[in-house]
């Protein structure tokens, strides 16, 4: 029988992740040909000529062979950090690992059959969660289920609402609840209190009328 080395696998997949990350296919890199130039617009700020880039398949091969180092050589510093020295749980990989394990033991077959059932079950419900709060939704970024002002109007106004969200409540789950409890109460420290508070103060710590993302105003209090 053959048997899965779970901290190879959880090795690998940090790797994975960092470079997938480090490449930018996930957030920019995409976002930077032609045709999302001149669909921006070219009075919008930052949208310059000089930074568009149509990648084509040799030079992402090339771009993401060299990316794929800094995964390698970030590995070691995260293996012995977090995987030896203070022995995180790596959900993706640890999953994996015992999934793959799991095929290879006595009663690994009835548990990794439970394993599939469990996780299709809950993809299944979660797709058409989002499906029904797609017929829901609106246009701008707070309409529908994902901002509804279950706390009311005012709160909702300081980001407090519920967020119908099941990979809020996957993580809420898999994180422990210290830090459940400290992400909630730092939450209501500086959006219950210091940022309403700051806010007040517009015009003298700060130049009034700006926009909610200018880092001369309240929103270089938040950063």
């Amino acid at each position: 029988m053959i048997a899965c080395n779970c901290t190879l696998v959880i090795e690998l997949t940090i790797s994975i992740d960092v470079s997938v990350d480090a490449g930018g296919f996930g957030s920019y890199m995409l976002a930077m040909d032609q045709k999302t130039y001149e669909l921006i617009g070219t009075d919008y700020p930052g949208n310059r000529a000089v930074d568009v880039k149509n990648p084509s398949l040799s030079w992402m091969i090339g771009f993401m062979f060299v990316v794929s180092f800094l995964g390698l050589f970030s590995l070691v510093a995260l293996r012995k950090v977090m995987v030896i020295d203070y022995k995180l749980t790596y959900p993706s990989g640890t999953a994996t690992a015992m999934l793959i394990n799991s095929f290879h033991t006595t009663s690994g077959a009835e548990l990794a059959e439970k394993q599939v059932s469990c996780l299709g079950k809950y993809l299944s419900i979660s797709f058409i969660w989002n499906c029904f709060k797609w017929f829901f939704s609106g246009v701008g970024d707070s309409c529908g289920f994902d901002n509804f002002p279950s706390l009311g109007l005012a709160a909702f106004k300081n980001t407090f609402y519920f967020d119908f969200s099941p990979t809020y409540i996957g993580c809420g789950l898999i994180c422990p609840h210290i830090v459940n409890c400290s992400t909630l109460l730092g939450a209501i420290i500086s959006w219950g209190f210091l940022w309403p508070y700051i806010s007040t103060k517009a015009g003298e710590w700060y130049p009034a009328g700006l926009g909610s993302n200018d880092f001369k105003g309240l929103y270089g209090y938040k950063v």
